[in-house]
């Protein structure tokens, strides 16, 4: 867990510095006065990586060249620092020594964020999914990351063989097939494995939610190759064929994840708040899935989590996060929307990028 962070000339900080409890935070405060910001700081230091769709460089506060955000995480006191500037590859440090890589940050801090950037697992293209089960394998396995990285560098190799006029280098590109088959084989069985246990768990927590309905989670994959020699047979089969689109076809990067709620598509007929809570439901059946692998609880982050619900959705979605041992954050504009938990809760009012601790 968080003991403190502090921000930097991050998003809309000039500076904060905030101290973290166990337990259940309201981060309230009207819209654009720096909510959201201190969750995507946290995930920050946790990933490596800012939200989706924003480049590093908006994150930095307006009229400033750098910002950095620093962690000091327990129960080692560790101090974690992701430092973001103008024009140059964003720089990590763990107890101030730099890491060769921002993404070496993965799994040292475990953290599962909600928020309205996730609702296109549901709602939009299957892209949106891979990215949701190689974010969140990456974060519970540095093999799975290994391989995935492997994976995409062969990949891109292969891709820009297929995009020569001519296939003049077959055993060139039968190399890089090689290595696509086999971690290809690895991801997929990962992928699947993943899916079948965080559909069981979202399930639950989706029948809690909606009082009843049922959700329910495949793992779909885009051809036959159920092993690396299968994978294997595929590319050299469709070699041909590829090489005219110039593209690979075949493969984990195009594989998806069929969502269903009462047996029906919920990207076509689920309704929002259908999909909203099929959405929450699925991050929030990371957790479990995050401790048991990193063998720690994961901070849970949760943005905007109560708008788009009707009031029974809301009522037991507060339930579940009252009932939760662990670090939570959620933000609201007001502490009231958060009925009788905010009990419960230890309140940070935020106004213009200043925290106060209520």
């Amino acid at each position: 867990m968080i003991e403190s962070i502090e921000l930097v000339h991050f998003r809309n900080y000039r500076e904060a510095h905030v101290t973290l409890d166990q337990g259940l935070h309201l981060v309230t405060g009207k819209n654009a006065q720096g909510k959201t910001s201190l969750l995507e700081a946290i995930t920050l230091v946790s990933s490596g990586r800012v939200i989706r769709g924003m480049r590093d460089a908006e994150a930095i506060h307006e009229g400033q060249t750098e910002a950095k955000v620093t962690a000091v995480t327990l129960p080692h006191r560790t101090a974690i620092s992701v430092v973001l500037a103008s024009g140059v590859r964003k720089k990590a440090f763990l107890n101030h020594a730099s890491l060769p890589r921002a993404s070496d940050l993965l799994g040292r801090l475990p953290s599962v964020i909600f928020s309205n950037a996730d609702l296109p697992v549901v709602r939009e293209d299957a892209s949106n999914r891979r990215l949701m089960m190689d974010l969140e394998l990456s974060q519970m396995s540095g093999l799975y990351l290994r391989h995935f990285t492997q994976y995409k560098r062969a990949l891109e190799h292969r891709n820009a063989l297929l995009k020569h006029d001519h296939l003049s280098d077959e055993p060139h590109i039968e190399i890089w097939e090689t290595q696509l088959a086999e971690h290809g084989a690895a991801i997929r069985e990962a992928r699947a494995q993943f899916i079948a246990e965080l559909g069981a768990l979202a399930s639950e927590i989706y029948a809690e939610l909606s009082g009843g309905e049922k959700l329910t989670l495949a793992y779909a994959p885009a051809d036959g190759g159920d092993s690396a020699e299968a994978l294997r047979f595929l590319y050299a089969d469709h070699r041909r064929e590829e090489h005219r689109r110039g593209s690979s076809k075949i493969g984990p990067h195009r594989d998806d994840v069929r969502i269903e709620i009462g047996g029906k598509d919920a990207r076509i007929f689920g309704s929002m708040g259908q999909q909203r809570s099929a959405a929450i439901s699925m991050k929030l059946a990371v957790v479990p899935l995050l401790e048991t692998s990193r063998g720690e609880p994961p901070i849970v982050l949760l943005d905007d989590i109560l708008s788009e619900l009707d009031q029974g959705r809301r009522d037991r979605l507060l339930e579940w996060v009252s009932r939760a041992s662990r670090q939570i954050l959620l933000t609201c504009n007001e502490p009231e929307q958060a009925g009788e938990t905010r009990h419960r809760a230890r309140i940070l009012r935020i106004d213009q990028g200043k925290v106060v601790a209520g």
